[in-house]
């Protein structure tokens, strides 16, 4: 039942500054459908072995509960969702409420909203008694019903009326359209009222009161719903009139002159069509209606059309998907905001969201509004996401569309790579530490004023070229003491220590400078990869046009690009892990996967730069091997990373 037809019975409050102060708490109270709901636990490992996935609606953060090596995944179960989805949801959460308090679906809606969405509070607090004017619910059952008969929306003729917004008055003549709210006698001009919850939308409020300002009345999703189709009506109405109007003038405008040639070319039409245009042969069909054209000047002109370099062009088409996805994004922002009730729903939404924030999360994705809902995890010792980032596992989701990102950080997809390490990861590469450790590693400071000098020769003599002190580049002492008996070579701890931290640094600077250029090379490949197969993938779509392939028999080009773009990405961000795994020894299987997938990632893409165009669906079958056999090593490389990480082999260097 959508939330435009809540029910009859209303909810006033003598004092709207009621409001339940919210107790911090990791308590999620929305639940999926009750056919599914008792089958999704904290503690779910087994429960949904019965249940086929699809049919839940559910996915997982990891494809399996156990790996190879029998280590607990404690996947994430989630959800992928759109606001209507949670518009249904909250539908349904308040006519389970009402089902529970019989106070109808309005009064159980405002409940909520004032309550924030805690339903077991207002729960406890309604079998306590405890809930703020609830003595005055029977009141306005009772005046509901004593109102039933009479009209929100009316005409008034009455001169003595005035609205208390615009101060208009009504004639006999030129009457004026009034709405009152159900539950109060307060009415204004429709227009004020419409203009009033216009505004409130905007900003975002949700509890509503009528414009008097000495009424505490509140606004009803009934009450709401029915100034909004009214609204909604007279906007048709007179769309419908204007159409008329441009019609009737266009008919009024037509001189005889034009009626004689339209009444000629429809006759002209009629004997066209009586002829039998079957008799002409296609030989005679294309000489009359078809220039005649040489092979050379067909193949010129399929090769102009194959060799078209117009960026703009390129773009349009290889960006059909995106330019597909921001057509539908805007159309439903459009429906969402089309009405007051559809605006007043979707605020409705966004805050159950927000007050909910721990469990839903926007796709990070510029132009994409889906959501992803937390349900909860496929373990008996993870129950909460803080505790599964604890393990440095990464909470992986997809929306519905198609985008994957981390659900604990919202970046970009970085598994393996837990989000401490993802995070240190990106620090390193964009700021300047790593220029602080090879001056460290490369440098000394000068005694005197402390400018970093590089030694660029043999002679332990050092000059300072800012302040020109004389240093021994060994001791760092002046030089003028290194005559006669003193020996800067004699061992002191101080300066031995120094000389260790030097090469500690010039190793760790040499091992991220090692994962880095991987890391580095592989996110370059994968831009390469995406602008040559984007651009390679134009060509296919005019082939495809050209040969009559339908969609679903090309679907499996794009696929194996999908593929490819998420195993380079994968792939980059374990050289990243790599960096932060511990001894060397410990690394051997993790080396092993990692170089089994980088070469099948190499053959995928290779397949696709040798293949021409014109032999792309020859090639579907090995297309399709050699991306199953990137998936397969994908899945082995990460269970192996996984297998490394919950062992905590990795540490913060």
């Amino acid at each position: 039942m959508p939330l435009s037809k809540l029910g009859d019975n209303e909810l006033s409050s003598d004092s709207t500054d009621f409001e339940y102060e919210e107790e911090d708490s990791d308590n999620c109270d929305f639940e999926l459908e009750d056919e599914d709901s008792e089958d999704i636990t904290s503690n779910g490992e087994e429960q949904l072995s019965n249940r086929n996935d699809e049919t839940l609606g559910v996915s997982y953060t990891f494809p399996v509960s156990h790996t190879k090596m029998n280590t607990k995944t404690h996947r994430m179960i989630y959800k992928s969702v759109s606001l209507e989805d949670m518009e249904i949801l909250l539908d349904k959460k308040v006519t389970a409420l009402n089902s529970v308090l019989q106070l109808g679906n309005n009064t159980c809606l405002i409940l909520l909203v004032k309550y924030k969405w805690n339903q077991d509070k207002l729960l406890e607090d309604y079998t306590n008694g405890n809930i703020t004017n609830y003595g005055l619910v029977m009141e306005l059952q009772k005046q509901e019903q004593r109102r039933s008969n009479i009209p929100l929306i009316k005409e008034v003729r009455d001169p003595k009326f005035t609205c208390h917004i615009c101060f208009n008055n009504p004639s006999e003549g030129r009457p004026l359209t009034v709405f009152t709210l159900s539950s109060c006698d307060h009415p204004f001009c429709v227009d004020c009222y419409i203009n009033y919850l216009k505004e409130a939308n905007k900003d975002n409020k949700l509890l509503l009161r009528c414009p008097e300002p000495t009424c505490k009345q509140l606004i009803t999703m009934s009450d709401l719903q029915k100034i909004s189709n009214f609204e909604w009506d007279r906007k048709n109405q007179e769309k419908l009139r204007e159409e008329q109007k441009c019609i009737s003038a266009e008919q009024q405008s037509i001189t005889e002159e034009e009626i004689k040639t339209r009444y000629q070319g429809d006759k002209l039409s009629s004997k066209l069509h009586d002829l039998n245009l079957d008799d002409i042969s296609d030989s005679e069909d294309e000489d009359l209606i078809y220039p005649s054209h040489s092979e050379e000047e067909t193949d010129k002109a399929k090769c102009d059309t194959d060799n078209h370099s117009d960026p703009d062009f390129d773009t349009a088409i290889t960006n059909f998907q995106q330019q597909i996805m921001e057509k539908e994004r805007t159309e439903r922002e459009h429906e969402r905001n089309k009405t007051i009730a559809s605006k007043y729903k979707l605020n409705l939404t966004e805050n159950y969201c927000s007050a909910h924030y721990k469990y839903f999360k926007n796709c990070p994705i510029p132009n994409c509004d889906s959501m992803v809902m937390q349900v909860g995890f496929d373990s008996d010792k993870v129950g909460t996401l803080s505790e599964f980032v604890e393990r440095k596992l990464v909470p992986t989701v997809v929306c519905t569309h198609k985008h994957r990102f981390c659900f604990n950080c919202l970046q970009e997809d970085h598994s393996p790579c837990p989000c401490s390490l993802a995070k240190e990861w990106e620090k390193k590469c964009k700021d300047d530490t790593e220029t602080c450790h090879w001056l460290a590693a490369n440098t000394k400071d000068c005694p005197h004023c402390s400018t970093p000098i590089e030694k660029n020769g043999g002679c332990n003599h050092m000059v300072c070229f800012k302040c020109g002190f004389a240093f021994c580049w060994n001791c760092l002492q002046k030089w003028s003491l290194h005559y006669n008996d003193f020996n800067c070579t004699v061992y002191v701890g101080d300066a031995d220590d120094a000389k260790k931290d030097q090469d500690k640094n010039k190793k760790l600077l040499r091992r991220y400078m090692f994962y880095f250029e991987l890391f580095d090379n592989q996110k370059r490949s994968l831009d390469a990869d995406k602008k040559l197969l984007r651009k390679f993938e134009n060509n296919l779509r005019k082939i495809q046009e050209r040969c009559g392939v339908s969609w679903i028999e090309a679907l499996f080009y794009r696929e194996s690009m999908d593929i490819l773009f998420r195993a380079r990405h994968e792939l980059m961000w374990t050289y990243a892990t790599m960096y932060y795994i511990g001894t060397k020894n410990s690394c051997e299987l993790a080396n092993a996967a990692q170089q089994l997938f980088s070469r099948n990632i190499e053959k995928l893409s290779r397949l696709f730069l040798d293949t021409k165009i014109e032999m792309i669906f020859k090639q579907r079958n090995k297309f399709l091997n050699y991306a199953n056999l990137v998936e397969e090593t994908r899945e082995l490389l990460e269970e192996t990373f996984l297998d490394y990480i919950s062992k905590d082999q990795t540490k913060l260097i």
